[in-house]
């Protein structure tokens, strides 16, 4: 449920977009309460693709994005699903930064084109470097309810869901080597006649030597 106070100002791919009154407050608090106006337009460009990144990756880890509201300590995107795992949870929770990181690369890029010299732009240029940095650390820190409490888990789930991987390899190579091997030895037909003639032959030998006797050694 969206904040009291919030108001709707638009929808991204279905997804309700809402601003709260307090918001002027953190722009100021962040501008540091001086007159700034390319800083406030950065600064909720980056709560906005902040949010926008959470909401992506929620729909791409089949998850449905309910929102995205910016209040005046930041934002929040609201999503559900039949089932949330713990995966899915952390592989969210670094969409935010994820997105903070790519706006941050077109900024350095688009700041070695010319552009004329303007305060409004240098304060925007600052609000998406510098300000972009220090907000993605803050984000990153593992205390709730920034986002790193979940994102930073994601190494050891993925280290789990490795482990179980080659597990599940390792006893799959078992199972095709056991389905592989040769089977008992096949010796072929047996010739009868053969057998008979052989075993006749034999008992024929063992009569010669009994009627001849033993012999006595030199």
């Amino acid at each position: 449920m969206a904040l009291q106070g919030s108001f709707l100002v638009g929808r991204v791919q279905g997804v309700a977009l809402r601003v709260h009154w307090s918001t002027p407050l953190g722009m100021l608090f962040f501008g540091r309460f001086a007159f700034v106006p390319g800083f406030w337009l950065g600064y909720l460009l980056l709560v906005g693709v902040h949010e926008v990144g959470h909401a992506w990756l929620a729909h791409r880890m089949g998850l449905r994005p309910l929102g995205i509201e910016i209040h005046a300590l930041g934002g929040q995107c609201r999503y559900a699903g039949d089932v949330v795992s713990p995966w899915q949870r952390s592989v969210v929770a670094w969409g935010g930064v994820l997105a903070q990181a790519a706006l941050l690369a077109l900024a350095l890029v688009a700041r070695l084109a010319p552009w004329p010299s303007s305060a409004v732009l240098d304060q925007l240029f600052d609000a998406l470097t510098w300000t972009n940095v220090w907000l993605m650390g803050l984000n990153l820190l593992p205390l709730p309810p920034l986002d790193g409490a979940e994102a930073w888990p994601l190494f050891g789930l993925l280290r789990g869901k490795l482990a179980r991987r080659r597990e599940k390899a390792a006893r799959g190579r078992l199972v095709r080597s056991a389905r592989d091997a040769p089977g008992p030895l096949d010796v072929g037909a047996v010739d009868d006649a053969a057998v008979r003639e052989t075993v006749r032959r034999a008992l024929a030998d063992a009569a010669k030597g009994a009627r001849r006797g033993p012999r006595s050694g030199a």
